[in-house]
């Protein structure tokens, strides 16, 4: 049995290891991280508790309000125009510069901030451009 595997089986035996379950608090939090990066090496081995705290990582998470605040906003985000921001981003785009599909510089800006909605013509001739299918933009 390796030293990984040893440090396991006492942490697991102690009271303290609750955190491997169940996290309440940052320093839970920290020490399953910690624990967590130790295990991940002899991951074949360790696969149980591994999984284990990945689990209680996710939903400590999930719990922190700013997460719970950023899950909120994504949800009310247009995922047609989050497609095209990535595209934008990843493309180095302007709004200038999708005039063409778009119909005009203002028109692009007034969609990217969801005073206008992109059209099914609009989702066709950004799918043409960027080489994706246009149901992407749904």
């Amino acid at each position: 049995m390796n030293s990984i595997a040893l440090k396991i089986d006492e942490v697991l035996k102690q009271e303290q290891a609750s955190f491997v379950k169940n996290i309440t608090n940052d320093v839970e939090y920290e020490q399953a991280i910690q624990l967590f990066e130790e295990l991940i090496e002899d991951d074949e081995h360790n696969q149980s508790v591994v999984t284990l705290l990945v689990d209680a990582i996710n939903r400590y998470e999930s719990s922190l309000p700013e997460i719970v605040a950023f899950d909120t906003h994504v949800d009310t985000l247009d995922p047609g125009v989050s497609l095209l921001r990535i595209l934008m981003d990843q493309h180095t785009l302007k709004a200038k510069d999708l005039a063409k599909e778009l119909g005009s510089k203002s028109n692009v800006s007034l969609i990217l901030s969801g005073q206008r909605n992109l059209t099914t013509n609009h989702m066709r001739k950004l799918a043409l451009r960027f080489g994706i299918e246009p149901g992407m933009f749904l």
